[in-house]
Parts: structure tokens; sequence; C-alpha cells
């Protein structure tokens, strides 16, 4: 039962029973028409206005009562009052061709219609449906343990989690009600009594005893109360869309600044009186600033320091005025997760900062932005810019700054990344304090305002001397060198050298303190100093040279995974990759316990002694930032992570020349794909240490490294791992859906997972094994229909990698899915999913990256589905998106595939053949046409010729489908090995 839905439905019906138990019991005069009524007296359009609004909120709850979410007592008590208010409404119709214009009550004028006793017996039924919903909402609210409590705290812990900007939490509201409860406590229950026990006139007319009392109050109270709470769940809802669970992450990871650095950021000059604008900038300025800075100079920790300095905010409130100040940020990251990195994240990141402060717009967002609200939608560029003017037309007094860090991190154009941000501020409301490396795109776009510009790298020479000087002295050792003479020359030679780099002062720094260690002298610290390198790079190579001779192996398998995954890797990965080695024929059966692994802390300690000894620093343990959920301790170790000190240490690994020599020094059969598919499998395996939020995590990172063993190997992964694999999915349950009353697409076997994934030759390989059974079994069984799983991967997973196979869509098509098959609790069946995908996307140039399909791919699957009875005249827009993403010929096509549409004009199916002529030659056999603009569509991977009669073409073309596959499955490039 879901308590708020139930309670909403409770108190309208109390509010419902209480306005006609006040009707009826009333003694103001009854006008026929607005006319002559006064605020003391109603008029019957009034009252029907007013009974109508009521009775609408306690409609039919039979379906609510059947999903589950009602309790079925209070349904049928709506369903009462319900009932009464359609009575008393069809009444008051009468009384409108009455030709009385004015009765003495509401009363009085019903007994014109009415019998007596049908009356009296109304009022009965009201006094006891209204006493029984009082005692329901007064023990739903006053009662820790009843399930409208735990909701409303469910309520505020999200909305804390969401930090959505409220005073007052549901909580508070509910312990205001509770309190007063508690003070009138026998007086409500005396109330009650009085309302079982109604009390009459001589005439017979019931006596109105409560009104403006307790109970009432507590109605009305409980009523605002369940609106607000469903107002915040709707806000959950919204905010939800945007939300991920790394949208801190990066922040959080990025090291503080060293105690009195860039204190000088909010100055208006450098003491050498170099001057400074981000103050002035901060204060009053507009547009777009830049921090430039080289690889490695300390732009992301500007950027976090002056993002929680108070002086920034103290600043902002000058520019802002009597607006309200909203702070949002975004750090890109190239070495993190596909939405840390892409222009997705950073748009998601902004519009929740955004609207977390501004909830109050969410309604209206909704409404101009209706399709925002369908499951796993993408977020888009023009989203964030209507967001932008929707927050301006409503005039709410807020304005924004955003800080955006390491935009040479973006992937993606970058160019069209600057016109975005350019746009942004255009409406007034906002400016950007961005940071990236001096790349020719950035100091086009922003280089040439001197009054918006900071150059890290010649501003930071005295910071560099305090990091040094500080670290220095906190050694034990250094206090016999303080005093000699050489000890200053040394920290200058080290300022001097670094140009700016706060990396390169790092990694020097721990070379020179490790000397320190071992006793060196001044003189042997200059000794050290000289023979490293002076810049990142060769600084790298140095380090990597330096990896004890025993661990170089290890330490390159280790560099080449790290740089291999998408994302940083959960430590406990490397724990067992060791495992792994140190007995594989174990694999298919290990698993983790919190038990192997002991304590966070000290197990924490150990394997950051393990990465430590192999790539000596360059890989560092760090603990995710989980935004204020607390970790129980069982779940701390795939908590932490294993992510390089820098984003130039994964530059420096991919360089070809480094690659090619890390990939020399592993063993001869070393797959980095391979390895990780065999640790993920292992994690999956462990359930007591992986936390539910997680899982669907890491099965899509088992999926990726899948996909990515067919891809390089051109082999489908072991049978006998993805068989262990399936068997750990089905334990864990990942399929359920995070929201219960809102369907998620999810696969229901790992069959439908490859499927979905693009792990072809897995698929394959199984239906060669089982050809019908499989295939109609996973058709019938999966909650998600399978189709839809398989040409909209992007709305189950967080990123997608491959490209949708035309040949697996026919192949379902024939085997009996149905484009129109409708999934539990989602209204769009696949065919309307692939339309709504192609009409939020009118450039044809980013199909390939957002719906891993090219024109002519999209053209044969959306083809398929019409001519497999893909309902076009149920959809009112169908064919006008149709002709709006594809070219004339193609859409008539297309269209003219239906069992329902008319046959294609004769001119145009004449042209259509000439044109299939001309472009049947340079399509050789068993590939898909090629994109062409007039290209008719032909349905298969094969080309056949154009016929006058599509329809009838198009169903010879594919009765032949199902044995042109069974043909593929039965090649031997697409067995699948039996051992991992």
């Amino acid at each position: 039962m879901d308590p708020i839905t139930s309670f909403s439905l409770a108190s309208g019906a109390a509010q419902l029973a209480d306005f006609t138990f006040k009707l009826i019991s009333g003694t103001t005069a009854i006008y026929k028409s607005a006319e002559g009524a006064s605020d003391e007296n109603a008029s019957i359009e009034a009252i029907a206005a007013r009974l109508q609004a009521l009775a609408g909120n306690v409609a039919d709850a039979s379906e609510l009562v059947e999903a589950g979410l009602v309790d079925k007592t209070v349904a049928n008590i709506a369903k009462s009052c319900g009932s009464m208010a359609k009575q008393l409404l069809h009444a008051l119709d009468q009384l409108k061709t009455d030709e009385k214009t004015v009765w003495k009550s509401f009363w009085a004028a019903l007994k014109t219609l009415w019998q007596k006793t049908r009356i009296q017996d109304m009022v009965a039924t009201l006094s006891r449906e209204q006493a029984s919903l009082v005692v329901h909402l007064q023990w739903g609210i006053a009662n820790k343990q009843s399930s409208m409590h735990e909701a409303l705290r469910q309520i505020d812990e999200r909305t804390l989690q969401l930090r959505i900007d409220r005073t007052e939490t549901l909580q508070h509201i509910r312990d205001a009600i509770k309190l007063e409860i508690a003070k009138a406590k026998e007086d409500i229950s005396q109330e009650i009594a009085k309302i079982k026990d109604v009390q009459t006139t001589e005439s017979g007319q019931p006596i109105l005893l409560h009104e403006d009392t307790k109970v009432v109050r507590l109605v009305n109270v409980v009523a605002s109360l369940v609106v607000t709470a469903q107002q915040r769940n709707d806000q959950h809802a919204f905010l939800s869309t945007l939300y991920f669970d790394t949208i801190m992450a990066r922040q959080a990871g990025i090291r503080e600044a060293h105690p009195q650095t860039f204190d000088w950021a909010f100055r208006d000059n450098m003491p050498d009186g170099t001057p400074l604008s981000l103050n002035s900038w901060l204060r009053s300025g507009s547009g777009i600033f830049w921090i430039r800075g080289k690889a490695g100079s300390g732009k992301s920790t500007l950027t976090k320091f002056v993002i929680q300095s108070p002086f920034t905010r103290t600043i902002l409130k000058a520019w802002a005025g009597r607006d309200e100040l909203v702070i949002a940020n975004h750090f890109f990251w190239n070495s993190g997760s596909k939405l840390q990195m892409s222009q997705t994240g950073l748009f998601r990141t902004l519009l929740f900062e955004m609207l977390r402060h501004c909830p109050e717009v969410i309604p209206q967002i909704c409404e101009a932005m209706p399709h925002v609200t369908e499951d796993s939608y993408q977020w888009t560029t023009e989203d964030l810019l209507l967001v932008m003017e929707v927050v301006s037309s409503q005039k709410i007094p807020k304005k924004f700054c955003f800080f955006i860090d390491g935009l040479d991190e973006y992937e993606g154009d970058h160019y069209h990344l600057i016109d975005m941000l350019r746009r942004l501020v255009s409406f007034g409301k906002a400016k950007i304090c961005c940071s990236s490396r001096p790349w020719t795109c950035f100091i086009d776009a922003f280089g040439e305002s001197q009054d918006r510009l900071l150059k890290l790298e010649d501003l930071t020479k005295n910071d560099i001397r305090r990091y040094v000087q500080d670290n220095f002295d906190k050694h034990p050792q250094f206090l016999k060198h303080h005093y000699d003479p050489e000890y200053k020359t040394l920290v200058d030679d080290v300022v001097g050298r670094a140009h700016g780099v706060f990396l390169w002062v790092f990694l020097v720094v721990r070379s020179l303190r490790d000397g320190l260690t071992y006793a060196d002298r001044v003189s042997d610290l200059q000794k050290r100093l000289d023979t490293l390198p002076p810049d990142l790079e060769t600084f790298f190579q140095h380090i990597l040279d330096s990896v004890d001779p025993f661990y170089r192996q290890q330490s390159s398998e280790v560099f080449l995974l790290a740089a291999y995954a998408p994302e940083s890797l959960p430590l406990p990965i490397y724990h067992i990759l060791d495992n792994i080695d140190d007995s594989p024929s174990k694999l298919l059966s290990m698993s983790l316990t919190a038990r192997d692994l002991g304590l966070p802390g000290p197990w924490k300690d150990k394997m950051a002694r393990r990465l430590d000894a192999r790539t000596k620093g360059l890989i560092e343990v760090i603990r995710s930032h989980n935004n204020g959920d607390p970790v129980p301790p069982q779940f701390r170790h795939v908590q932490m992570r294993a992510e390089f000190l820098h984003r130039t240490v994964r530059d420096f690994l991919l360089t070809g020349d480094v690659n090619t020599m890390l990939r020399g020094r592993c063993r001869a059969d070393f797959s980095p794909a391979t390895r990780l598919n065999q640790a993920f499998l292992v994690l999956l395996r462990s359930s007591e240490i992986i936390r539910a939020p997680s899982i669907a995590n890491y099965v899509e990172s088992f999926a990726y490294f899948a996909w990515r063993i067919e891809q390089e190997q051109n082999t489908a992964p072991p049978m006998a791992l993805m068989k262990a694999a399936e068997a750990a999915l089905a334990k864990l349950d990942w399929m359920r859906p995070a929201d219960p009353h809102k369907h998620n697409l999810r696969p229901a076997s790992l069959f439908a997972l490859a499927l979905s994934r693009g792990i072809y030759l897995y698929a394959t390989a199984l239906l060669n094994l089982e050809p019908d059974e499989r295939l109609k079994a996973e058709i019938s069984k999966n909650e998600s229909p399978l189709l839809s799983l398989v040409i909209l991967p992007f709305n189950a997973a967080p990123y997608h990698w491959w490209s949708i196979s035309v040949e697996f869509v026919q192949l379902l098509l024939e085997q009996g899915a149905s484009p129109s098959a409708r999934p539990a609790r989602n209204e769009s069946t696949p065919f309307e999913m692939f339309l709504g995908e192609l009409k939020k996307r009118p450039l044809r140039a980013v199909w390939k990256d957002e719906l891993g399909l090219e024109y002519a791919g999209a053209k044969a699957v959306l083809g398929a589905m019409i001519a497999k009875g893909a309902p076009l005249n149920r959809l009112p827009e169908a064919k006008e998106i149709i002709r709006s993403r594809f070219d004339m010929l193609d859409a008539e096509y297309l269209l003219s595939l239906s069992p329902m549409a008319p046959a294609m004009p004769a001119a145009l199916a004449l042209r259509a053949k000439e044109m299939a002529k001309r472009k049947s030659a340079t399509v050789g056999a068993g590939q898909e046409q090629a994109p062409s603009p007039s290209s008719p569509g032909r349905l298969s991977a094969k080309p056949e010729k154009a016929d006058a009669s599509p329809k009838r073409a198009d169903h010879n073309k594919t009765a032949g489908l199902t044995a042109r596959w069974r043909g593929l499955l039965s090649k031997k490039d697409q067995s699948v090995g039996t051992t991992p």
C-alpha cells in the first residue's frame, strides 16, 4: 500500500464528507444563481462547483486497490462519499430548473426533491464515514508504527539526500499535528462521538455541532500535509531523473588547497602589483570568466577552493542584489564515469543544482516539457536552455553562478560546448567561471577579455614556495638542516624549476622527503633534484622505471587495467585479480565475503601498500563520495576505489610508446577485457559485500567487458563464465525497478542483457544451442518487451557503447515479438518508444551515437516494425514524425508497409525502383544499404531489387529471414569456448 496515496484519498473523502454535512446542516439561504447571492449566502453554481471539485478527489479507486496502492476500507468509504456527491450534484441540476429562485437553506431545497428518510439516511452515512476517516487519519499521523509515518520519514530523508531547499520538513509538520492531537485528545474523542450520534431539529434537519472544531482543523491540516507530501514526491521523482551517484564524486576527490595558498584569489592585486580580476568579476561582472593553466598547475584545486570559500558567497551576494543567490558546479573528469566526462553529465548536474534550489518551478517545467517525465529520458542542450527560459519567464528572484572545471576533459565537440555556455549566460540570470588547459579553442573563445581571465601558472610562485617549505619543515629530519645556508637555495631551485606546475612540485617534494628519511644532506638533496626530470611526462617515465623489477610485470598489468577501464575500478577488483592469479581453477566458484577481507580500515591499508609498491603512488586508494548516505561496515570495501593521481598520468599511459612498453612487460596472454570481465563476475557473486544500489553498475561493467572481448578477440566470452554470471544475476534480483510506481526497462535474463548491450556473439551461440526454444521463451517471459531492450538499449544503461543489430530486430519480429507489446506500468510500446526517440533527435548526425543506428539502420528497424503491424493510425504523430525524420521517398515507403496503408503511388514506386537499381551495384552482399536520403529502405541486411508493390516485396523478402539467420548461427567462427 502507498500510504501517501491512501492518505490523500482518505483526507479528500473526509473533506467531501465535512462539506456535504455542513451543506445539509447549514441555515444559509440558497440562491438559484449568483445574482442576489452574497458572502453569507450561496448560489447553486458555487455549491456545485465546490462539490464537483471535492468529488474529483475521490474518484473510483478500484484500480488503486488492485495495484495495492490504497487501503480497501478507505477506498470503500471514499466510494460511498463520491456516490453521495453524485446524488447531490444531480439534485443541484434539478434545482436549476425549479421555478423558485431562493430557499431558506439547502435542507429546505433538498426536501422539495427527496423524501425526508432519504436525506436522513445520507446524513447518518456521512456521519459514520466521517468519524471512521478522522480516526484513520488521527492514527496514521500520531502512531510511529504507521505506514504514513514511515512514508513521511522517507520523503524527508530523500529531501535531505537530494539537498532540496526546504526550511520546514514534513517531520516538523507531522510533529506539530501530533502535538495538537495530544493536547486535544479527549476533545477529539468527544467530537467524534458527537459526529456518530447526529442530533436533529424538530423538522429532522441535522444540527451542526462541530463547525471549526479540532476535528475539522485536523482534517484540513492533514489534507494540507498530504498535498505537501505529494508535491515533495513529485519533486523527488523529477530531480531523480537528473541525479546520479557520482554527481559530487569528482569534487570530493580533488585535494584540498594547501593551507594559506590561493588566498590571493580574492584580492585585486598580487603583492608585486600584478592586477587580478576574479574578485571584481565575482562582485559585479557578467558573462564567462576563464581560469587557464598548464596540466597539473592546480586548476581543479583552485576552483574547489573558490567554491568552498565563504568569501565567494559573500562577494557574489553583492552581484545578486535582492535576488537569491544559487551557486552550482560541475567538475569534468575524463578518468571517471561517462557522466563525469560528458555533456549529459554537465546538463544533469547544472539542472539538478538549479532546480533543487527552485523546486517551485518544477510544475511549470513539466508543463512546458512534458516529455522529460518519460522513463529514462535523455536530457539535452535544448532542455537546459528551455529550463533557463522557464526560470527567467517566471520572474523568480534568483541569480545563478556556475563553476565548471576541466572543459578540456569534456568528451565531445569543444566548440559546441563553448557555444552552449555562451547561450546559457545570454539569459542574464547566470554567469560562469570555468577552467581548462590553454587549448586553441578556449584561447580563441575566452582569451581576449583580460578582465575575465586568470593565467594560473603566473600567480602561484609564492604558493609553491609555501608548499615546499611546509613539507620540508614538517619532516623530523629536516630540523637538522633548517639553518643550512644551502636550504634556501634548494627551495628556490624547486620553485624556479616548477614553472607553475603543482603536480611536478608534489612529485619532487615526495622524492626529496624520501631522501630526508634516509638522512640525505642538503647537498645530497640538491643532487637528487638535479637527477629528477624537468617535466611531467619524463617524470612519469622515471617513476615507471623505478618500480622494483620483481613487481614490474604486475605493475604494468595494473597500469594497463586502470587505463583501460572507462572509470576508476572498485578496490576489491584488484584483490580479486590477485586471488584469480593464485587459484585460476577456482574462478567459477570464487566469491568474497566481509570476513575474507577483514575490517575495512586494515584491508584498505594493506591494498594501498600493495598498489604503492607496483605504481609508486601514481594510483591512489580513495573512498568514493556517497553524498551523505551512511554506508554499513560490510559494504565499505567496495566504496573504496583506485584512482590515478592526476588525469595526466592516464594520458601518459595511453600514449603509443608507453602503452607498447607496458604491454611488452605483461604476460603473453594478458587481456584487460578478459581479466576485468572475470573480476566483475567474482564481484557479482560476492553478494555479501555489494550494496543493492551499486549492483546494476557492476552488471553494466561485466557486460561492457564481455562486449570488449567480442570486439577485440572476435569470439564470445567463455560459455562457462557466462553461465556462472547468469546464476549470479538470478540470485541478485538486479532487474527490480528502482521506483515501484514507474516501470524501468531492465533485462530479465543474461540473454536479454546480451541483446540489449550488443553482446551478439554470445547471444548467437545460445541460439545455436537452442534455436527456437530459447528465443520464444525469452520473448514471452520478459516483463520489459525484449524488442524494446534491443532497439532502445540507452534506456536501460548509464551509457551505451554498441550498435543495434538490425538482423536481431528482424529475427525477434519473425519469432513473434510484437512492436505493440506494452510492458507493465508503462504506456509506451516498442514502436512508440522508437518513434519518440526519433522525434527527440531531429539531427541525423547524432543518431549513430545516441541511437546506435545510422539513417539506413533506423529506417530498416522502423520498417520492420511497421510491416509487423505497428499501429500507425493509433498514433496521431506517427506519420508526421516519419515524414519529418526521413526523406520523402523513404517516408512514403515506410508508411506503405503498414497492412492498412494504401499502395504507394505509382510515380513514387517507379522512382524508388529506378533509384534502387542505381544503388544496388554499390551495395555488397550481406551489407545494409547505404544511408542514402532517397533509398527506399530494404528491411534485410542483403538488399533486393525494388518492386512496384513494396508491401508484396517486403513480404517475400522477410519470409526467408529465419533461414538466413540459422545459416549465420552455424558459422564456425562464432563458436564459444568452454573454459574461462
